[in-house]
């Protein structure tokens, strides 16, 4: 996952340890050629491994963090 730069990678193991389901979010743009590297890599193309994704009709993350922002204010109204 490092090559192609993910962040936010998600690794769940199954119940018997020997497999896992990996979930991270990529551009819509990026969707494609992130499916094509995986695929390149054997994922979803070799015998006990699966490549799907979920596309998500809006999807939002602010990745400029306002320096206004008080992370002390956003425990109190959301945790």
């Amino acid at each position: 996952m490092d090559e192609i730069e993910l962040e936010g990678v998600v690794w769940v193991p199954t119940k018997s340890g020997n497999h896992y389901q990996v979930f991270f979010s990529v551009d819509l743009y990026d969707n494609d050629p992130t499916l094509e590297f995986l695929k390149s890599k054997g994922i979803g193309t070799k015998q006990e491994t699966a490549i799907g994704y979920i596309p998500f009709g809006l999807y939002f993350c602010d990745e400029i963090q306002d320096s206004e922002y008080d992370s002390d204010e956003n425990e109190n109204n959301f945790g």
